[in-house]
């Protein structure tokens, strides 16, 4: 895998030298694997990988692509709403490193504040501290460029009943007191590691919070999209190569296929199924990929396609055999480049209803005990029309719900699609 380690920069808005290290255990805060001290000169922007990552302001937020799309760059979004940054470290490997990232942005914090009990976050200031560092760490360690941003201004009149918290969890201090203390720490990881910083919360503050987000007052707006995707395609351009002639990156990287020609959208290899912490196994054999939750609650396992398989709708023919012991099963298709971390209203489906079986009547879910072997025709599915252009619809990734009773199986023999 390459390495790249960036040159030294000293900007207004960011501190730029070489990455030292790989991995931070949270609980010592000491520093492994360290990389070479060797510098390199960083990709040039056309046709490098921008990954994205974060919760759900990186995820739902528009600013991604749009910054790709200006500076020429192939994209990927990671980031998963509500997740914390130690979250994001368990996930790291999957949704950034793997897919062998040029320039990765870091954006946590939001939820992380969030308290459990009064004065008690998800995650201390001092461990997000860490968790940050070791995020940037394993971004140098992986060839890329970490790009750390603070995050937006929020509407402080929402905040609490958007999240479900009372005022009275965050011991009498005011909201905007923990955000900045939060955004403080990303910006002391960046200046002591030598790492960019662009802060977004400084260019946010200079508009109304209410202009900048939506209306549940936390998520970006028109404005803050704008404003986060303005910030980083500058910060990118006038710091790493561009060359104006260079190619266009070609954004459609899905495998159209042809009349006769089938794909797995459940692929049967489970290294390339995400699932969090030890709330669900995944198992192969010869024939299918088994999955079992073990807690008895409704955790997910999740695969995002690394190139979308592409279909007319009218031809095409969706293929489920899959068998549920006694749990319950929920199966969500998502399309049009959206993932099962990262995805946008109109750009997923639930198929649970289509499977001429039985299901439960409050939750929707697949219930226990059956056998299903079936096939769709794709016009007949209900996907929505906002994934469907000229007729085609892009197969993009999958999530698989196992519901109820602890260790019991969800066998997936296939989950496929192919053209009449």
């Amino acid at each position: 895998m390459k390495r790249v380690i960036f040159l030294m920069l000293t900007l207004a808005l960011t501190l730029c030298s070489c990455g030292a290290g790989n991995d931070i255990s949270e609980e010592s805060g000491q520093a492994s694997d360290t990389v070479s001290e060797d510098v390199f000169t960083p990709a040039p922007l056309d046709n490098a990988l921008l990954v994205v990552y974060g919760d759900s302001i990186t995820a739902l937020g528009e600013w991604g692509k749009t910054v790709a799309e200006n500076c020429n760059m192939r994209f990927f979004n990671g980031a998963k709403g509500g997740i914390t940054s130690t979250e994001g470290l368990a996930r790291f490997e999957t949704f950034v490193a793997s897919r062998d990232p040029d320039y990765v942005t870091l954006c946590f914090g939001m939820n992380d504040l969030l308290m459990t009990a009064v004065n008690t976050p998800k995650v201390t200031p001092e461990q997000f501290k860490l968790n940050m560092k070791a995020l940037a760490e394993k971004t140098a360690a992986a060839g890329a460029v970490p790009i750390l941003l603070t995050t937006n201004t929020i509407d402080y009149a929402k905040f609490y009943s958007a999240q479900g918290q009372s005022e009275s969890m965050y011991g009498g201090r005011d909201i905007k007191e923990w955000v900045d203390t939060y955004n403080q720490m990303t910006r002391e990881v960046a200046a002591e590691g030598g790492y960019p910083l662009i802060d977004l919360f400084a260019e946010c503050s200079k508009h109304p919070e209410t202009q900048v987000v939506c209306s549940d007052g936390i998520h970006l707006g028109p404005l803050g999209n704008r404003i986060f995707a303005e910030q980083i395609t500058a910060y990118l351009l006038e710091n790493y190569i561009s060359d104006p002639d260079a190619p266009k990156v070609d954004y459609d990287t899905s495998v159209l296929l042809s009349s006769g020609e089938k794909a797995d959208i459940a692929p049967k290899q489970k290294n390339l199924w995400y699932i969090e912490g030890t709330t669900m196994t995944a198992a192969e054999t010869e024939t299918a990929i088994v999955f079992k939750n073990t807690n008895g609650l409704w955790p997910d396992a999740q695969c995002a396609l690394t190139d979308g398989i592409k279909v007319p709708v009218k031809d095409a023919v969706l293929k489920v055999k899959i068998s549920t012991a006694n749990v319950n099963a929920s199966i969500l298709l998502y399309f049009d480049g959206a993932f099962p971390h990262a995805y946008a209203e109109g750009q997923y489906l639930c198929i649970n209803p289509k499977l001429n079986c039985n299901t439960d009547s409050y939750t929707g879910d697949i219930t226990a005990n059956q056998s299903i072997d079936i096939e769709i025709p794709l016009s007949s599915l209900g996907i929505p029309s906002k994934s469907i252009h000229d007729g085609y619809v892009t197969f993009s990734g999958i999530k698989l719900y196992v519901a109820g009773n602890a260790y019991q199986s969800v066998t997936v023999e296939e989950i496929s699609v192919y053209v009449k």
